[in-house]
């Protein structure tokens, strides 16, 4: 963690206002009758409307206001006059202490922490413990079709393939050319324009992105991956930086290159019996098509079309998975196919100090740092530097997601049964409720209760129903199962998504990650609901 830098300023000038503008999105439209309430669509546009009536009327009596300032003061003000709505989520994200949502009409949601202006508001220091609009996007109608959360920063791609990324810079992790934070979306421009240099005619279109704590990986349609950020361990894939060179422009990567330089790790062509040591070595292969990315704090996974994993960044605990023989990668190194019994990887996720990864056939695997239980391999196995199989699917279950906290992991089923193992967050919420969240971190050092090495199925979470998720009569289920689809993990806390789009989430947050605004709440020691969001 570093300094907060100075946040931008919501009055630009003209050109800067014209070099940075957000790009034009298809006008927007509003939700389906199933997605949202048809008194809610039109109070929401009613209040749309009468804010820019208002400042069409007092713009011309302050010429040297900002262009939108009007709607940033006075949306959330009208916006707390009214009762908030139930909403569809459809996408999510969680970073250490802050997290975003998507919901059903593309718009994007933010809630948390807010110390570097992750939340994407205009503001900073101005936590947020129930989602509110981000307001750039709602206003330029730009619809957004993922998000991703790092450390303190975040990321949302839009549905016509523009990255916009927000939250701390201290590392150039926004790649926006410098290292000052921003607490308003920018346009990452090096995306949006081709590369002329490089023979480029149209610009890249950007499908996802994942960051972990000091770097962003951006995926693009064409299967390229372009990493910035941080580069003292390698993770944004662009080598080793040198820590003697006192130079930004050596240490940190400011805008996204392309991670090039994958290599195939050779200890897969050795047998059982040969002496590894002496023989660890890599050959160059031709760039693959990137698939499916995932980071850790400080390292990067990614999957290929052939299903096949590389891992480059940190490897202080292992947690790249091959014979790298260093403490950290700078380039994409292939982990031996010969681990996961032959079998292609269709899921992947990084945390603190290990790796998960989820197989076509169902099985979980994990490898890296587990002195916290976090591979699930028990209490004995306090790390491991290759992928060894955790769960596997049977005719009973089948595991179909996977997600990884800093030390906690989690497996879903085909039937949305979550299985938990690590650093509990249950018992951690408890004990950071009850005696603060430093009396949970030093749970983990004296592995005590909140340490469980071996997968455990977490109870059935059982809740009222809300307008999206009725039974067939059309009546609320009190008593009705929820089944969960997707899981992502922050620090002290985790948020659950079901297949009909209600959003869970449990553990601890002094800064409003959980999204509930309840006064004093917080910690839960089992997954709630975020039944409304702010307008």
């Amino acid at each position: 963690m570093g300094n907060a830098a100075p946040s931008v300023t919501t009055t630009t000038s003209k050109d800067d206002q014209q070099k940075h503008a957000l790009v034009p999105a298809p006008r927007f439209s509003v939700r389906r009758a199933s997605e949202f309430p048809p008194y809610a669509k039109r109070r929401k546009i009613a209040i749309f409307r009468f804010l820019c009536c208002f400042q069409r009327v007092i713009k011309p009596k302050y010429p040297n206001m900002a262009q939108d300032f009007v709607l940033d003061l006075l949306m959330p003000v009208f916006a707390s006059y009214f009762p908030p709505v139930p909403f569809v989520v459809n996408a999510s994200a969680t970073g250490s202490d802050h997290a975003l949502l998507v919901d059903g009409a593309g718009l994007a949601y933010a809630f948390g922490s807010n110390t570097h202006g992750q939340i994407g508001n205009g503001r900073v220091g101005t936590h947020a413990n129930r989602g509110v609009a981000i307001m750039p996007f709602f206003r330029r109608r730009v619809r957004i079709r993922s998000v991703a959360c790092g450390g303190e920063h975040s990321v949302c791609i839009d549905s016509r393939g523009g990255a916009f990324t927000f939250g701390r810079n201290t590392s150039g992790q926004l790649g926006l050319g410098d290292r000052t934070n921003r607490s308003l979306p920018f346009l990452v421009q090096t995306l949006a324009q081709p590369n002329k240099a490089a023979g480029e005619t149209k610009r890249k279109y950007v499908v996802s992105a994942t960051a972990g704590s000091e770097h962003t990986i951006f995926m693009c349609l064409d299967g390229s991956v372009h990493g910035t950020g941080g580069g003292l361990m390698g993770q944004a894939g662009r080598g080793v930086r040198d820590v003697s060179a006192n130079d930004s422009s050596t240490l940190f990567t400011l805008l996204p290159e392309r991670v090039l330089g994958f290599e195939e790790d050779d200890d897969a062509k050795l047998d059982d019996g040969e002496n590894r040591s002496s023989k660890k070595t890599s050959v160059m292969i031709d760039v693959p098509s990137i698939v499916q990315i995932a980071a850790g704090s400080n390292h990067t996974l990614a999957i290929a079309s052939t299903g096949a994993l590389y891992s480059w960044g940190s490897n202080l605990f292992h947690q790249l998975g091959h014979s790298a023989g260093t403490s950290k990668v700078g380039t994409p190194i292939r982990i031996s196919g010969r681990h996961f019994g032959g079998r292609a990887v269709v899921e992947i996720d990084g945390g603190f100090g290990h790796s998960i990864a989820l197989t076509d056939d169902g099985r979980c695997f994990c490898w890296g740092t587990g002195t916290s239980g976090q591979l699930g391999l028990g209490a004995e196995v306090r790390g491991c530097d290759r992928p060894r199989c955790v769960l596997s699917s049977d005719d009973e279950q089948r595991f179909v997601a996977i997600a990884a906290g800093d030390v906690t992991s989690y497996a879903l089923t085909s039937k949305g049964d979550l299985f938990e193992w690590g650093a509990s967050l249950k018992e951690r919420a408890s004990r950071a409720s009850s005696m603060g969240p430093a009396a949970a971190i030093a749970g983990l050092l004296d592995n005590s209760a909140v340490i469980q090495s071996r997968p455990r199925r977490m109870k059935p979470v059982a809740c009222r129903q809300i307008s999206s998720e009725l039974d067939e009569d059309g009546e609320d289920d009190d008593d009705a199962e929820v089944a969960f689809q997707t899981v992502r993990v922050g620090s002290m806390h985790a948020s659950l998504l079901t297949r009909r789009g209600v959003l869970y989430t449990y553990g601890y947050s002094a800064t409003g990650a959980l999204g509930v605004p309840v006064t004093g709440e917080v910690s839960h020691e089992r997954p709630k609901d975020i039944r409304f969001v702010s307008t």
